[in-house]
């Protein structure tokens, strides 16, 4: 063993049992007491140590029901016929997402499972999909959307899920703006008659309620069709 890694690991070892430290002059400390080498990173939450090879983009989702994505679907036909230019995304792949866990190690899973399954202790809830628009605005889209009404229930399950996950050392502070991604935009030209057909019919849009029972872990495939999404995980509201 190297001078360098005996002294990361007797480091490691004083964090863990809330001993003062000495920072070797190898790590490089930012505001966020993350501190990070070639092939190390601990975070405070719980001192989370793990390689710089990642290999997996996962998120955690709800899924909709298959009238729901029926409704979606028909109204994609519609924009479609506007002869807009945008990548629609395939209503069988259309969800919810409460988390964005972007790269992750193979070896995370068992811990962030873990960490998920403490999430479901709540009781099944409806959330109602309505409303089309775009982020960042519509005037100048990225995404065009359908929306999910912000219910009480929805938002303590993204919570529970963000608290438990801050534990495993993946944690983001980005506002929850539930949506069901429709499309996204490539070449920012010729959107104008897609832009009007959503403020002639994005208020009235209503694509029904569903009853989520359940959500789940998935990993993210990027192909050059666009992503393939793997169930990894599923965890039952009880």
């Amino acid at each position: 063993m190297s001078n360098d890694e005996f002294r990361m690991t007797n480091f490691q070892r004083r964090i863990a049992l809330g001993l003062s430290v000495k920072f070797p002059s190898f790590v490089n400390c930012h505001s966020s007491f993350a501190i990070r080498h070639s092939s190390f990173e601990i975070r405070h939450s719980k001192f989370v140590i793990r390689n710089s090879s990642f290999d997996m983009r996962c998120f955690v989702a709800v899924d909709l029901d298959n009238g729901v994505r029926e409704k979606l679907r028909a109204v994609q036909a519609e924009m479609r016929n506007t002869g807009t230019r945008v990548r629609f995304i395939d209503p069988t792949a259309i969800h919810v997402t409460l988390k964005f866990l972007g790269s992750i190690q193979e070896d995370w899973l068992s811990r962030i499972k873990q960490s998920l399954a403490q999430c479901s202790i709540m009781r099944p809830f409806d959330v109602h999909a309505r409303r089309l628009g775009a982020f960042p605005k519509l005037s100048s889209p990225r995404v065009f959307w359908a929306g999910v009404d912000p219910q009480p229930s929805l938002g303590h399950l993204q919570c529970r899920v963000e608290e438990e996950l801050a534990w495993t050392g993946i944690k983001d502070e980005r506002a929850f703006h539930p949506h069901l991604t429709l499309a996204r935009v490539g070449e920012r030209k010729g959107l104008e008659p897609l832009i009007d057909y959503i403020k002639i019919n994005g208020e009235s849009f209503d694509a029904g309620s569903f009853t989520v029972r359940d959500f789940h872990l998935y990993q993210s495939i990027l192909k050059p069709n666009g992503a393939q999404y793997v169930k990894l995980a599923s965890f039952a509201l009880t």
